[in-house]
């Protein structure tokens, strides 16, 4: 068959896309206003991804945005048949660790894929996509007719409005675009790690704030309790790094085993004491671009209250800025005391001023 004049083609000149759940709307309906401007000015995708529902536990971070994520750490897409967040969270909240999901009405560029990775997830998002009901050929059909599918997007890392950056793509003729797209986050994108003896996340951490590692000096007898760190990179590949703080808790009992065979009695410890790794951190590095690129770890020999972290801004080897995103505290299960805090503001049985050996007690440590 021949190409006719609104670009479309039979399967005999060119391939049906992927299987998906195409829906029909009312701005596809007419021929005449088949085209990706009048697909972004369509009223009804924008109502309905500002007035649906926000799952429970999660927290909407962007809402009726022209462009879905581009980020590192992609860890799936399923097609819908209807613009329903809370079908999305479900799914979300149902993978290993899902903390941010976005969904949206796109024209083709999200990766077509219809399938959810055996991965950890922190994000999703949902959009529209305007996407072609053949795959565009230069020859062929250079633009044939469109579709919509609805899309849950999700992630392995925080995302937010500053990286609704994937906007579409030019297929042969054809334009994909996206619209109407809502980021969500989990309010608790953590796991509970009481089987491998923390508890957390503490209610006194904030977002955006992190301890200054060189400064934690045990207020009595004045040793360093930063005993380690972990920086993992964010990576396109299935088998990188997401927000997961098991990855911490793992590292800070490892940590534990090791110093108990190669750092016993070392200072200040005695009478067969060692670092024990009692308190961990867990935090996304993220650029002034708003692109989250690692998660880090900070290890500690002494549990310290909140009121020590700081907003942080750094700068890495090129000079970019970093900040600090998704800070959490968690501390073990078995540490005796409270939090130090030696500040003038702390004042009560909730805090500790030091003094028992990180835990272990007054008599395995020297004292100055």
């Amino acid at each position: 068959m021949a190409v006719d004049s609104s670009g479309g083609i039979s399967a005999y000149k060119c391939s049906l896309q992927s299987s998906a759940h195409w829906i029909r709307t009312s701005a596809q309906l007419q021929q005449s206003i088949d085209t990706p401007e009048e697909f972004l000015n369509f009223t009804e995708f924008y109502t309905t991804a500002r007035i649906a529902t926000v799952p429970l536990g999660y927290n909407l971070v962007g809402q009726a945005l022209n462009g879905s994520v581009y980020g590192q750490v992609f860890r799936g897409v399923q097609l819908l048949t209807s613009y329903d967040p809370v079908s999305c969270a479900g799914i979300c909240s149902g993978m290993t660790f899902c903390t941010s999901f976005n969904i949206c009405e796109p024209n083709d560029n999200i990766p077509r894929r219809g399938c959810l990775r055996e991965a950890v997830a922190d994000a999703c998002s949902a959009d529209y996509e305007r996407d072609p009901v053949l795959n565009p050929d230069p020859v062929n059909c250079p633009n044939p007719n469109s579709t919509t599918n609805i899309k849950c997007v999700f992630w392995g890392s925080s995302i937010s409005e500053e990286l609704a950056l994937n906007d579409g793509e030019i297929r042969s003729s054809f334009r994909v675009v996206i619209a109407g797209s809502n980021y969500y986050i989990k309010q608790d994108a953590l796991n509970n790690l009481t089987d491998l003896g923390f508890y957390g996340p503490r209610g006194d951490g904030q977002s955006n704030t992190i301890f200054s590692a060189d400064d934690l000096i045990e207020p009595t007898d004045k040793y360093p309790t930063f005993i380690g760190g972990y920086r993992g990179f964010y990576a396109r590949r299935p088998e990188g790094p997401s927000y997961d703080p098991t990855i911490c808790a793992k590292k800070c009992n490892k940590l534990t085993i090791h110093n108990s065979v190669n750092k016993v009695n070392s200072t200040p410890y005695i009478n067969g004491a060692y670092p024990k790794c009692n308190m961990f951190t867990i935090f996304e590095d993220v650029q002034t671009d708003a692109v989250p690129f690692s998660i880090v770890c900070f290890f500690f020999s002494t549990s310290w209250d909140s009121k020590y972290a700081t907003t942080v801004v750094g700068s890495d080897r090129k000079g970019r800025k970093l900040t600090a995103n998704l800070v959490k505290i968690y501390q073990r299960l078995d540490y005796p005391d409270p939090p130090i805090c030696v500040l003038d503001s702390c004042d009560g049985a909730q805090y500790y001023s030091g003094g028992n050996c990180s835990g272990w007690g007054r008599n395995y440590c020297r004292h100055p």
